[in-house]
């Protein structure tokens, strides 16, 4: 199995982003213990639940962060259907947007329910709010129910099409796409601009089941080589896939 190299924007690690994902949860664990000692029971469950929902959070930053340095392609997720290169989600990613999305709305329904049998003091603004997350919640779960149950990325001899975990399907014909360039990773997120300057298109990949190298290297490797993309349809994109042979020497972006 062949190490996909990291393009170079990809390896800085924001140590400050870091320490806030680490300090938030732990804080806010530490204040619903001290409600527990000092307040009572109920309002330790109640920071508790979003406490979780915050760690959870900061489980999945870190998931993405892993794919974004993955230099081997596990091989799950990734298939040839209807003349296309489809990839999943990453299981275990999706698997943790889940968990939140179910956490979420049970923080939620605890803050209502507390007030609805006076378990806590009731508050309007609070009891509203519950009202609105456990709502959002439910619609938030549903898109990542379906979201788990369809290819992220297709890449077929007509073009690419990118589901990003957080916005709209994005559709990219071969024609508008002259090259592809790793972004510079903002807020702990990695990037691919495929086309030249600012009418690029750019989607996330740190949610594929290939990780974010390999996906890069695959859509760099076809848009510079137009004639080869008839191999997107038969088992030859996953030969490649597994032996690296995306990677040509000089290896740009490294």
């Amino acid at each position: 199995m062949t190490n996909y190299p990291i393009p170079y924007r990809w390896r800085k690690n924001f140590r400050g982003l870091t320490v806030i994902q680490v300090l938030l949860p732990v804080c806010l664990f530490s204040l619903a213990i001290f409600l527990g000692l000092r307040c009572g029971i109920y309002d330790f469950i109640l920071l508790g639940t979003f406490s979780t929902i915050f760690a959870l959070m900061v489980a999945a930053a870190w998931r993405g962060r892993s794919l974004a340095v993955a230099k081997r392609v596990s091989g799950d997720g990734v298939r040839v259907v209807d003349g296309a290169l489809a990839i999943s989600v990453d299981a275990r990613l999706w698997s943790l947007h889940l968990a939140t999305g179910i956490s979420g709305i049970a923080a939620a329904a605890v803050m209502v329910l507390f007030q609805v049998y006076g378990l806590i003091d009731y508050d309007p603004e609070m009891y509203g709010m519950g009202l609105v997350g456990v709502v959002g919640g439910i619609h938030q779960l549903v898109r990542i129910l379906r979201l788990g149950s369809r290819d992220v990325l297709v890449v077929s001899t007509r073009g690419v099409v990118a589901r990003p975990l957080e916005s709209r399907p994005i559709h990219i014909d071969w024609g508008e796409i002259t090259e592809a360039v790793p972004c510079r990773r903002t807020a702990g997120r990695t990037r691919v601009a495929l086309g030249f300057g600012p009418a690029a298109t750019r989607f996330e990949v740190d949610h594929l089941a290939t990780g974010s190298p390999a996906a890069f290297w695959l859509l760099d490797f076809y848009a510079r080589h137009p004639s080869l993309r008839d191999e997107l349809g038969d088992v030859r994109v996953l030969r490649r896939l597994r032996d690296g042979s995306f990677i040509e020497t000089p290896c740009r972006h490294v």
